[in-house]
């Protein structure tokens, strides 16, 4: 039962987060401001079903491990928005995507547990696939551009960190991620000071922004710490590669992206990749 139910929340958690990038699209409110209102309706949303299954105390008891989650996360976020002034979001995306790999090889290095040739392919492949949807681009390399690549890696390194630490304590409820996310917060806000200027969101920004908080904000995450916490980190960890893939085909579908050969090759160096690590005994 609990093999399939971390497949079932694997794909709901790809599923809300390849939307997001249609969500954003469409959202006029500034990107940092946007994630404070959507982490705080998320917040509140998980805080009431903690309340009304009168869980606080477990939240109490597993504090340490759920404030060293919100630092990691919150490092996350700070550099992955700070990176976006210094480097392309297309370089950002290449990096922050390396994350699948560098944690399963990071998981095989901590807990000792060498990975087979399948598997050592199946991840060179996966990120062959993110690559491939985001071809490199030359680019001068100066002191800025060299920080903007540094905070791009710590914001890969950190969530690396955090999804460790979930597999590590996978005794905590998923749900408490939300409560680590919000810790953010005061980080996200002191961001928005200063390089944003507040927009009251339109009736149709508070509808995506209610959407977003709910889903990829609140529900993904859950399902995301929950498949990490009882499934195999290395197929659920190949998998999410999937992501930018289905976020892209979502935009063509709703016309605002174009169709190219490189999707083509990535969906089938993905399909690839996923298949060995599904047939991989050491998984």
């Amino acid at each position: 039962m609990i093999k399939k139910n971390y497949k079932i929340t694997t794909s709901v958690a790809i599923l809300l987060w390849s939307l997001s990038a249609i969500l954003l699209s469409n959202l006029k409110t500034p990107p940092i401001e946007g994630l404070i209102i959507t982490t705080t309706f998320a917040a509140i949303f998980i805080a009431i079903k903690i309340t009304i299954q009168n869980n606080w105390q477990k939240v109490l008891n597993n504090k340490k491990s759920i404030i060293l989650s919100g630092v990691f996360l919150s490092i996350n976020n700070l550099a992955y928005y700070l990176s976006f002034n210094y480097i392309s979001p297309t370089l950002i995306d290449i990096i922050c995507w390396l994350w699948p790999a560098i944690l399963i090889v990071s998981h095989s290095l901590i807990y000792k547990k060498p990975l087979n040739t399948t598997t050592k392919v199946s991840v060179i492949l996966s990120t062959l696939a993110i690559l491939v949807i985001n071809p490199i681009k030359t680019t001068s390399l100066d002191i800025y551009s060299f920080l903007g690549i540094i905070l791009a890696f710590s914001a890969t390194a950190s969530w690396c960190l955090y999804s460790l630490i979930a597999k590590k304590h996978n005794y905590i409820p998923a749900e408490f991620t939300v409560i680590s996310i919000s810790l953010s917060l005061p980080i996200l806000i002191i961001l928005h000071c200063i390089f944003e200027t507040s927009i009251m969101p339109n009736m149709q920004d508070w509808q995506i922004l209610l959407i977003l908080s709910a889903g990829p904000a609140s529900l993904a995450f859950c399902c995301w710490d929950y498949s990490l916490k009882k499934g195999p980190i290395n197929s659920i960890t190949i998998s999410s590669c999937c992501i930018p893939i289905f976020s892209i085909m979502i935009l063509i579908l709703f016309d605002q992206a174009t169709f190219s050969i490189n999707l083509i090759i990535s969906i089938i160096l993905l399909l690839v990749s996923n298949f060995l690590v599904l047939k991989s005994k050491k998984i």
